[in-house]
């Protein structure tokens, strides 16, 4: 299996003249991807049946003093859980960002090399 893996992706790559940009277009969507947002994203997933099973926390109260000074563990629980939401939702937000923005940069690669390359060939049929 591992043979003909190999002889496959060789011979894409010998047959497809910009190979590379293609897989580098596929890397960096699939890796920012799996690095920055599907973590976070299970992550929420798995905490929002946490968060159901204790009724009234909100994600973003107005500060954390107001729990004051004596508060309870399950004060301190809700404050912890709540912050991790806040830290999962960020990270998603900017792994989204930083999907689009990886995403688009290779996109824009891989076009300008199609275009070098049909003006090369333009250039040399003519």
């Amino acid at each position: 299996i591992r043979f003909g893996m190999c002889f496959f992706c060789a011979s894409i790559a010998f047959i497809v003249p910009s190979f590379v940009h293609v897989i580098s277009f596929i890397g960096a969507f699939c890796v920012v991807l799996t690095s920055f947002v599907f973590p976070p994203l299970l992550h929420l997933q798995l905490l929002r049946k946490k968060l159901s099973v204790t009724e009234g926390i909100r994600l973003f109260k107005r500060s954390d003093k107001e729990l004051g000074r004596f508060a309870t563990k399950q004060d301190e629980n809700e404050r912890h859980l709540r912050r991790t939401a806040q830290t999962d939702a960020t990270l998603l937000f900017w792994g989204i960002i930083l999907s689009l923005l990886a995403s688009s940069v290779t996109f824009i690669d891989l076009m300008k090399q199609i275009r070098l390359n049909n003006e090369n060939d333009d250039g040399n049929g003519r």
